[in-house]
């Protein structure tokens, strides 16, 4: 990069062109290690503080692959905010497909997948193969841990007790821990049936954050809208490119009809609700007529 223009700490990706100070740009020079530190924890703080938002530029580990900036497809990333995707191979087809393989272990959960916990490791709720939920485990959030099923009697993975019930203050927790023993929610070790704990301060029954009965709260991908987060929310239906849907990141996916252009996935007009109709110029899949 030329002298003068500037390090680029937007985002993990590259920088195609100068970085400008809304790129979050680093001035040439002399800079002590102090303010570079200062600097990267004050973004590493209030990129934490704020939820995953496909486009905004900020790429948020687990929830984003990739942030350009931007909702656009055909651009080296998504309108999902996945790395890029490809045409689909049906040569009649004008939609585009997820090119990544299916990799077990990549936090991923794709449709040849029954669950993904991040690992291609058996005996902890997934299979090794991610093709099924091992008995006794529940794998209720792709790319998180498996948890043993408290309540069912049966004593799994981390659980100390399992006494037929999910109530606390009868020897045994509602995350299966024994409750005279020293683990417990909000001492910040994921232990029992626990999917998270932060430790007590840090529970927080939020959107995406972890309840005072250390379980992942409201998320993408567990079937209810949670406004102002999300747009939509088909639970394992999630996973749409274009068209009728819901994306990965809970967000509407670009279909025709939406009165935006959308040249990536072979648009040639969008005129919203007035497509096909008498003396429209743009017909029926988007693509424009003489009239």
């Amino acid at each position: 990069m030329a002298a003068g223009l500037g390090a680029c700490a937007k985002t993990p990706t590259e920088c195609s062109g100068p970085c400008t100070s809304g790129d979050g740009a680093v001035p040439d020079g002399d800079v002590s290690d102090a303010s570079v530190v200062d600097v990267l924890r004050i973004d590493f703080e209030l990129i934490e503080a704020r939820p995953a938002v496909c486009g905004d530029g900020v790429l948020r580990y687990g929830a984003e692959e990739c942030d350009d900036g931007n909702v656009v497809s055909n651009d080296g990333c998504s309108a999902d905010c996945m790395l890029e995707q490809v045409r689909c191979p049906t040569p009649t087809s004008s939609n585009f497909c997820d090119a990544r393989p299916a990799a077990c272990g990549d936090g991923v959960q794709v449709m040849a997948e029954t669950c993904d916990d991040g690992n291609a490791v058996g005996g902890d709720g997934c299979a090794a193969d991610c093709s099924t939920v091992e008995p006794g485990w529940r794998c209720r959030v792709p790319g998180r841990r498996c948890v043993p099923i408290c309540g069912d009697l049966v004593i799994e993975g981390g659980e100390t007790c399992d006494d037929g019930n999910v109530l606390a203050g009868d020897g045994c927790s509602s995350t299966c821990l024994v409750e005279s023993g020293t683990a417990f929610c909000g001492d910040g070790l994921v232990s029992g049936a626990e999917e998270c704990d932060p430790g007590g301060a840090g529970l927080d029954s939020g959107y995406d954050g972890c309840t005072n009965a250390c379980l992942i709260g409201a998320h993408c991908g567990d079937g209810q809208i949670d406004m102002p987060f999300e747009e939509c929310d088909l639970g394992s239906g999630n996973g749409t490119i274009y068209g009728p849907g819901c994306t990965r990141a809970c967000r509407l996916a670009p279909f025709c009809g939406d009165g935006k252009v959308d040249q990536a996935f072979g648009e040639q007009c969008d005129t919203g609700s007035l497509i096909d109709t008498p003396g429209s110029f743009c017909s029926r899949g988007c693509i424009r007529v003489i009239l």
